[in-house]
């Protein structure tokens, strides 16, 4: 149909038969197409006349539901592609449902993530901000510390208290 775009037109159907009509060795024209195909759910199936190689070469290249088919092939052929493409029509739309269920899941499991991440980063700052600033200094010692947690927080609390002029 002239009158709607490409793209509209290949997500109104399951199975998508393309002519190339001299276009066949567009690259421009069978990109476009290739795109096409891509954000629809239609499987395409490619009649392709024997000097057709910008468009062979490109589907060698392609990742996506379709199947080629050399021009003039008789009807039982034909027929026998229709229905293996019509097959795989179905499960690529079972396979797309399931992607898509993948990546909201996956966007939930990353927003789960970065707010564990965010309250763990928090937990060693409030962590840190619990250990003494200064250490008491009794004559000539010296304390001094290190604090390295494995991770974000330790299970390791300590504390110096100068109890009096020669005791902490």
């Amino acid at each position: 149909q002239q009158d709607q775009p490409l793209a509209k037109q290949l997500d109104e159907t399951a199975l998508a038969v393309i002519s190339p009509n001299g276009h066949a060795n567009d690259q421009h024209w069978v990109g476009s197409l290739l795109a096409d195909l891509n954000h629809s759910s239609a499987v395409g199936v490619f009649l392709l006349s024997n000097d057709a190689d910008v468009t062979r070469k490109m589907l060698s290249h392609h990742h996506g539901p379709f199947l080629c088919i050399p021009e003039g092939s008789d009807p039982a052929h034909l027929a026998s592609q229709f229905a293996a493409a019509s097959t795989m029509q179905g499960v690529i739309g079972k396979l797309r449902d399931e992607l898509s269920r993948v990546r909201r899941d996956t966007a939930k499991a990353t927003s789960t993530i970065e707010e564990m991440d965010e309250e763990m980063r928090l937990a060693a700052r409030l962590q840190r901000d619990f250990l003494p600033r200064r250490l008491p200094e009794v004559g000539k010692a010296r304390f001094g510390v290190l604090y390295r947690p494995v991770s974000w927080v330790s299970g390791d609390i300590y504390d110096i208290v100068q109890l009096d002029e020669t005791h902490v």
